[in-house]
């Protein structure tokens, strides 16, 4: 590896420009030794708005938490502590906020894992009917100082290095010599895609019980309590296999915009999301709901006239834009006063397995509002809850069996600098404890047919299960 300085400011900041980037897979591999590595991987041909993928390992402070009961461990030493997790994490952001330096990638350090969907419990007053049966953190995030950052438009890897705790230029060197000694030792053919992946997936749903559910969520629109309610169902199985070899495989079978792989002692997390939730960029917002399904098709002909069945739907439109209002009410109360706008509205994306109908959002982001005062104003995003939210969230808790957990809360980071992006957990494997799951859901409206919502959720599932041997 040779490299030349990009920076190196007043903040004690390393940053240096490792030219070509090597594929971010095989990079991950060097490190996915050490404590709490993560990889996000942009690995979509021509992905919108994600062009990078980040490689980074052990950081200095792990946040996790569960109900009340937050968990901080400073580099090995683990203090235990009560109280709201958002609290404890906007002061750790601010405790270690540095400036951006322009000519980097976005994510230059910082807090980086996921937030579980009933993370909503410390935001909103929600009932407690469905089963908590995940013993995995609610929150759970590492806080990093030194990050690999792959730029997959320019083909180039820059290596980042904050010096932090320490805030200084000798130990922010120190580390970025240890990231290069382990690139220095890399194979660029050590991936393997031999291992056998097997999995007996059992919904917590009958098609029954399922069809049953929507015609409940019916009811509920029909009364007037939401126009629109995401109902999911859960599959598990167990599994013991090599989680990374089957990462590799799904990223194989179903590039996405927004793939991460999360490995945590407790959990590991498997995503193939492909839709973002809440990007800031020097304090610009953007949202980019995803509401609108139907399958890619077997050939040019069918590609377009599904494109065309989608764009002339009036529920996939409706669905949409109910969406759309919704993140505009929650961004009203975070943005400044009349920059709310909404500049794309209904595009067709091409996944592997599904075409989608994707809206974008946009706005700017208020002085005195802070990274996590805008995750929390849109958390969770309204395409995986529905609308009105909080009545949306409390059917979703009578009506499915389970606690959501993983699914459907946000992966990505928020950076030292205030910058973030994240995406929405879904189309994902969670693997703990012996056991794999695989959450799949769908929006319901007053004119659902039961039996097509059902369906749709299989296709959702359909790309995330060519990665197994067998199931």
């Amino acid at each position: 590896i040779t490299y030349s300085t990009i920076n190196s400011s007043d903040q004690d900041i390393l940053a240096l420009d490792l030219g070509k980037a090597l594929r971010p897979e095989i990079i991950f591999q060097q490190f996915k030794d050490l404590p709490y590595p993560i990889f996000l991987d942009s690995s979509m041909d021509g992905a919108k708005g994600n062009r990078f993928s980040y490689v980074t390992a052990d950081p200095f402070l792990v946040i996790n938490s569960k109900g009340e009961d937050v968990t901080l461990t400073y580099r090995g030493k683990i203090i235990e502590h009560k109280g709201n997790p958002w609290e404890f994490l906007e002061q750790i952001l601010k405790d270690y906020k540095i400036p951006r330096i322009e000519s980097l990638p976005p994510f230059q350090g910082g807090a980086l894992g996921y937030w579980g969907y009933d993370l909503a419990r410390h935001l909103e007053k929600l009932p407690s009917n469905a089963e908590e049966d995940l013993d995995i953190p609610e929150m759970y995030l590492g806080i990093y100082d030194w990050v690999l950052a792959c730029d997959n438009e320019k083909q180039k890897l820059t290596l980042i290095s904050t010096g932090l705790p320490e805030r200084n230029a000798d130990y922010a060197k120190e580390r970025a010599e240890n990231v290069i000694g382990r690139l220095n030792k890399l194979d660029e053919d050590q991936t393997s895609l031999e291992q056998k992946h097997c999995v007996n997936f059992v919904s917590n749903f009958t098609l029954a019980e399922y069809t049953k559910a929507i015609r409940r969520v019916k009811e509920y629109l029909v009364s007037g309590d939401s126009y629109q309610v995401n109902l999911s169902q859960r599959f598990q199985s167990e599994y013991d296999g090599d989680t990374w070899d089957l990462y590799l495989k799904l990223r194989e079978k179903n590039p996405s915009p927004f793939g991460a792989y999360i490995d945590f002692p407790e959990v590991k997390i498997l995503s193939c999301s492909p839709e973002e939730f809440v990007n800031l960029y020097d304090r610009k917002v953007r949202v980019r709901p995803i509401k609108g399904t139907r399958p890619v098709g077997d050939n040019a002909k069918e590609i377009h006239s599904n494109t065309q069945q989608l764009l002339s739907s009036d529920k996939e439109r409706a669905e949409n834009l109910m969406i759309v209002d919704l993140i505009r009410n929650d961004l009203g109360k975070i943005c400044k006063i009349g920059s709310i706008r909404v500049p794309n509205l209904f595009d067709v994306e091409r996944h592997p397995s599904v075409l989608h109908l994707v809206s974008t959002v946009e706005g700017d982001l208020l002085e005195s509002a802070s990274p996590v005062d805008l995750l929390k104003a849109c958390f969770p995003c309204g395409s995986v809850t529905g609308a009105p939210k909080l009545r949306s969230m409390e059917i979703i808790e009578e009506l499915e069996p389970v606690r959501r957990n993983t699914y459907c809360g946000a992966i990505g980071y928020i950076s030292f600098d205030g910058d973030m992006c994240t995406s929405i957990a879904i189309r994902m494997l969670t693997v703990s404890k012996g056991k794999i799951y695989m959450q799949l859901g769908g929006a319901i409206v007053a004119d659902s047919d039961p039996y097509e919502e059902y369906e749709e959720t299989l296709q959702k599932g359909q790309a995330i299960l060519l990665a197994f041997n067998q199931f």
